[in-house]
């Protein structure tokens, strides 16, 4: 159960290492005197009734205990999934239950194939019947993403699918082939200017016919603000970083997400707080209430 919940901290709600091993070690000492006393109770009276006790309360609070680990442990989460609820529409037959503990399973449907990016993502959704033959499509707020079919695809072709089905937002405009010049700090820095999440989905800022989505608008609006803000600044120093005459760069106090996790959302109206997760080994700083 422990290194479950490990797993469920670290990969699906993003919390860092530290406090995923103060969160279990915590837990542990709390259940300690409970392995004790249980382990004298099974001695007197069996072990059965201990293990089917155990089993009928396991099934009545699983569910219950990792919604509220989920709501304490990264309140955005459960935020984003209520105002943006994800939904995958699709042909029922073509799609299967979701188990894959070890991340193995090759998927080949339309449908499974974007139901497990969710799962994956630890993101939670609903599945709407579509006809017969319908390729699936993911939706997450209203921002739909058509999904693709591997079965007749070679492995080559099914994995540069799955790249580009499956990037985030963030991956994406770190990508130096896609867009030259944008750092882990710019694009925190961008993607909370246009309200969009770092684990958004790149494709969902495209349109069915390949155009570029209000949200795409609203994003390289966002780059460009940032990156002219930056420049007048002088950059940003955080380390070392100086210019060739030594003067320091002064963007790093206009930062609104970068280093202020904790702090309240500077979005007017906003009531959110400042999130920090890691994606792909970088820090990503957001707000979970109002980039969706």
């Amino acid at each position: 159960g422990q290194f479950y919940a490990m797993y469920f901290l670290t990969q699906s709600l993003k919390v860092d290492s530290t406090t995923t091993w103060m969160l279990i070690g915590g837990a542990l000492i709390i259940g300690t005197p409970f392995f004790v006393f249980f382990g004298w109770l099974s001695d007197k009276i069996g072990r059965k009734p201990i293990v089917m006790a155990g089993c009928l309360i396991a099934a009545l609070t699983y569910m219950p205990l990792f919604g509220a680990l989920t709501h304490y442990a990264n309140p955005a989460i459960g935020e984003a999934s209520e105002s943006s609820p994800a939904v995958v529409v699709a042909d029922p037959d073509t799609c299967s239950f979701q188990f894959d503990p070890i991340g193995k399973k090759k998927f080949t449907s339309s449908c499974d194939i974007a139901t497990a990016a969710l799962a994956k993502a630890g993101v939670p959704y609903t599945v709407e019947p579509a006809p017969p033959g319908t390729v699936a499509t993911l939706r997450i707020g209203q921002q739909p993403l058509t999904s693709y079919e591997a079965g007749g695809l070679s492995p080559e072709e099914a994995a540069a699918q799955g790249a580009a089905f499956t990037t985030s937002l963030k991956a994406a405009l770190l990508d130096q082939t896609l867009i030259a010049g944008l750092g882990n700090i710019y694009v925190s820095e961008s993607l909370h200017r246009a309200g969009l999440s770092p684990r958004r989905m790149a494709g969902t800022l495209a349109t069915r016919a390949g155009g570029p989505t209000a949200g795409a608008g609203r994003l390289a609006e966002a780059i460009r603000s940032v990156l002219e803000d930056a420049v007048a600044a002088g950059g940003s120093t955080l380390r070392d970083y100086a210019h060739t005459d030594g003067s320091l760069g002064y963007f790093q106090h206009a930062f609104r997400v970068y280093g202020r996790e904790g702090e309240p959302c500077p979005t007017p109206g906003c009531r959110g707080v400042v999130q920090r997760m890691v994606q792909s080994g970088r820090s990503t700083f957001y707000c979970g209430s109002c980039q969706r």
